[in-house]
């Protein structure tokens, strides 16, 4: 079944790096960086999404109120 199947015949990429637990944005970038090398696209700056705004704690707020610790 596998054999008629449109999707079998397609060529898969799978791209795979070892992280560490902490701040991995530096592997994205790298990752990021040969990714577009390797398809031909030029980037000048490398911007991290919004959603890792404050990601290790440096937007956290504190106090009874706002803070998960107090």
């Amino acid at each position: 079944m596998a054999e008629q199947d449109k999707y079998s015949k397609r060529e898969v990429v799978a791209l795979v790096m070892f992280a560490a637990e902490g701040d991995n944005s530096f592997d994205a970038r790298q990752m990021a960086g040969l990714v577009a090398k390797s398809i031909g696209i030029e980037v000048a700056e490398w911007r991290a999404p919004r959603s890792w705004e404050g990601v290790f704690g440096e937007d956290v707020r504190t106090g009874a109120e706002e803070g998960l610790f107090w």
